[in-house]
């Protein structure tokens, strides 16, 4: 994932230009209200919000988390803003926290660290940008459903599934969703040997 905690912190460095002629994504707002799970991998995960009071102002909140063997290393939350027309979400890093939970200062005002996420970066760029300036079908399609709990816990249970040894599609749709609602996908998809392991994941445990 581009976007790791450190690369975040300078992110003045990465901030693209913005255009003269800014493209805000479409007004859509039948995309049910919650946080969706965007991006994952071993490295962390990305998360957008949609407001639909804000997505009508081209507001997108913007959550990330940083994997560490056997735990969360650090998160980053920020406010976007869409620029579709250049392909790019741009915004400000608004608070992060380091391993051990408490919060980095920041550099305020002016000197807020900026950044641009680009569609052609692919990866968790790409991830980000399709989603803010997609419509309500390709949201769906993209990440399924909004979140089940936290986005916090939501990043913990994908990276313990994840070391689990799921594929990164199937433990991205189990750790959006409750364990109720997952029992089917565990049933069908995942090995009788890992299910019990899963469960105790998702309950929880």
């Amino acid at each position: 994932m581009r976007f790791t905690l450190s690369v975040l912190l300078a992110a003045s460095l990465l901030a693209a230009p913005a255009s003269a002629q800014p493209a805000p994504p479409p007004v859509d707002t039948q995309t049910p209200r919650g946080a969706y799970l965007v991006y994952a991998d071993e490295q962390g995960t990305a998360f957008v919000s949609f407001e639909p009071a804000l997505a009508t102002t081209n507001v997108w909140p913007l959550s990330f988390f940083y994997f560490a063997t056997g735990a969360i290393a650090g998160s980053a939350r920020m406010t976007g803003s869409g620029d579709c027309g250049q392909g790019v979400v741009r915004g400000r890093l608004t608070d992060a926290t380091g391993a051990d939970g408490a919060a980095l200062t920041l550099p305020q005002g002016e000197a807020t660290p900026s950044f641009a996420f680009d569609r052609a970066a692919a990866g968790g760029d790409e991830a980000i940008v399709s989603f803010v300036c997609g419509n309500t079908e390709a949201r769906l399609i993209q990440a399924e459903t909004p979140v089940f709990g936290q986005p916090r816990t939501v990043a913990d249970r994908y990276r313990r599934l994840r070391e689990a040894g799921l594929a990164d599609r199937l433990a991205r749709s189990l750790a959006i969703r409750d364990a109720e609602a997952s029992a089917g996908l565990v049933a069908s998809a995942v090995p009788e040997a890992q299910r019990a392991a899963v469960n105790a994941i998702l309950r929880g445990n």
